[in-house]
């Protein structure tokens, strides 16, 4: 009897952990936009950075945080990871309703214009001496704007993917997991 109740605990903590590595999303991916271009590194000037907005420091990485220049409804938060490309997110509120699936708090993320935020971002960045990229990237990189989306420098050009979405090896062809994980 005692093995029967051991083995029945055994067979539920093994179903309770292929559970917990499922993947599911929320939809919270849709009020996210993140450019991380792995092949061609951001510039990021970070004591300019941290002229505009205070710098949480870990001993991974550090990030920064503020409020859109573009509207009262984004934020920006730029990444710098010790070992890795920095990278920057623009991202809306949302809450979760009962279903646990992300809602608009505010702004609807299908209508707004993320092209246009995040060109003024990235030009702001640019005029406070953060973030060196020519105008002519900034406009390609807003041209690809939307949420749920990533921007990356792949193959020699800036390409957009899903959030699930990177760089190859070497900077090649964008490379797409099945599933979104957030």
């Amino acid at each position: 009897m005692k093995i029967k109740i051991v083995i029945l605990i055994i067979l539920a903590i093994l179903a309770v952990a292929n559970l917990s590595s499922a993947c599911i999303s929320n939809g919270s991916e849709n009020f996210n936009l993140w450019i991380s271009p792995d092949a061609k590194p951001l510039e990021i000037n970070v004591t300019k950075l941290e002229e505009l907005c205070p710098l949480k420091k870990t001993a991974y990485e550090i990030v920064g945080t503020m409020g859109s220049h573009y509207d009262k409804w984004a934020t920006v938060i730029i990444v710098i990871p010790n070992n890795d490309a920095p990278s920057i997110r623009i991202k809306l509120p949302f809450l979760m309703n009962k279903e646990n699936k992300a809602i608009p708090a505010g702004i609807d993320p299908t209508t707004y214009n993320w092209k246009e935020s995040v060109k003024t971002e990235l030009l702001f960045l640019k005029s406070k001496g953060v973030l060196s990229l020519q105008d002519e990237e900034i406009e390609e990189i807003s041209s690809l704007a939307g949420g749920a989306r990533s921007i990356q420098f792949c193959s020699g050009k800036w390409q957009a993917g899903g959030i699930n979405c990177s760089c190859g090896k070497e900077g090649s062809v964008m490379v797409c997991r099945e599933q979104n994980c957030l």
